[in-house]
């Protein structure tokens, strides 16, 4: 049985609902950060991604992926990246 045959809400749903976004901040992962957001917009279009001045190919990767970008052009540290979600 699917959730929606058991009443039971997707996490989809609940993103929605609860009117919640995913906040990554990231720095130099060029090579696992398309994993991680396909991961997450597989459970909402709320994507938001905090490029804190990364030195690799990471923006090349997420100016590539629909989600909302904020890049820094310097690395200021997590703490500060997570700044725009709070």
């Amino acid at each position: 049985m699917t959730p929606e045959h058991l009443n039971i809400p997707t996490l989809q749903h609940e993103f929605e609902k609860y009117q919640t976004c995913f906040l990554l901040p990231t720095y130099n992962n060029a090579s696992s950060i398309v994993h991680v957001i396909q991961q997450c917009l597989q459970q909402t279009t709320h994507v938001l991604v905090v490029n804190d001045g990364s030195t690799d190919d990471t923006l090349l990767k997420l100016e590539q992926l629909p989600i909302q970008l904020l890049t820094y052009p310097k690395n200021r540290g997590k703490g500060y990246a997570f700044t725009p979600g709070i």
